[in-house]
């Protein structure tokens, strides 16, 4: 069997636990943000994109948390394909954040056409480097019992997001320094989460709250432009 149910780790089953919470939140929210998506508006048709990438991950994550250890030698081959789609959707995600609060800071379609184009920029070289990966082991691997390994270059997938990080903050301190705020403080509580619970990856639960919490941020602005006209 591919999946290694009857041997896995406390915190492999916890990180297959909290993505499977993550991708339930996910789907509730496609439910809840259809009204927003009917107006066609562009900001509206990034964060479903940033919906759909990030179920993409949730659910590659966890299938691959749920197959490590596991005696089939298939195990580790999926792994590998599992977390370069994983790695693919984080760097994705990154920039759609920084696309989506470009938007809502500056209105602008066209303009933010040409800026997209250099958000993307450290992500595709970083996605070169993740379709490499698989021949050369440079990002991750695995060993002969299918136990997931750290490559010599693997902290280099963090770059883009740190990226997308600091442009996001300086639009969000421009347009709403609460949710600048809150962004750096959701960051820390990952970092600090990812120190207490080390093993347990919370990159794709982590993700669905920052989506959930703008949801609910847009909805009120929303109410209070209403309130005001």
């Amino acid at each position: 069997m591919i999946f290694n149910f009857a041997n896995i780790s406390h915190l492999n089953a916890g990180t297959v636990i909290v993505d499977a919470a993550a991708v339930f939140l996910l789907l509730g929210m496609i439910y809840q943000t259809a009204l927003f998506r009917r107006r066609g508006r562009t900001d509206d048709r990034i964060f479903f994109w940033m919906i759909l990438t990030n179920i993409l991950l949730a659910v590659c994550d966890g299938l691959n948390y749920s197959m490590e250890g596991s005696p089939n030698p298939l195990a580790g081959k999926l792994i590998i394909a599992g977390d370069t789609v994983f790695t693919l959707a984080f760097e994705t995600f990154s920039v759609l954040l920084a696309c989506f609060v470009d938007y809502r800071a500056y209105k602008d379609t066209k303009g933010l056409k040409k800026r997209s184009m250099l958000y993307a920029i450290p992500a595709v070289v970083t996605g070169i480097l993740v379709l490499v990966n698989p021949f050369t082991g440079i990002l991750f691997s695995m060993d002969s019992g299918n136990i997931y390994h750290f490559g010599d270059w693997y902290n280099l997938i963090f770059v883009a997001p740190v990226i997308m990080a600091i442009i996001v903050f300086l639009l969000l301190w421009k347009t709403d320094r609460f949710m600048a705020v809150f962004f750096v403080a959701m960051i820390g509580i990952r970092l600090i989460a990812g120190v207490i619970v080390r093993g347990i990856s919370l990159t794709g639960f982590f993700f669905a709250l920052v989506l959930a919490y703008t949801h609910i941020r847009i909805m009120n602005h929303a109410f209070y432009e209403e309130e005001e006209s």
